[in-house]
């Protein structure tokens, strides 16, 4: 898990280097400053804030994906 200011860090510190794209390759759990889990998610590369609706938009965006079926057969 991850605090939401080590996020913000991050996020700032990714904007400094050009903020390039980032293909979220681990997220963490947010933890807010008191500790509570958020819901939300942490990229731990580029800082990006992400919630269980960004999350499943970037999945079906995935470009490793293509062609391949993850629908079970009957």
């Amino acid at each position: 898990m991850m605090k939401d200011a080590v996020g913000s860090s991050l996020r700032e510190a990714w904007r400094r280097m050009g903020n390039a794209t980032c293909n979220h390759p681990e997220l963490s759990l947010e933890r807010s400053f008191a500790g509570v889990i958020t819901g939300s998610y942490i990229c731990t590369t580029c800082g990006a804030l992400m919630n269980a609706r960004s999350m499943t938009a970037i999945a079906k965006s995935d470009p490793s994906d293509e062609g391949e079926s993850h629908e079970t057969p009957l």
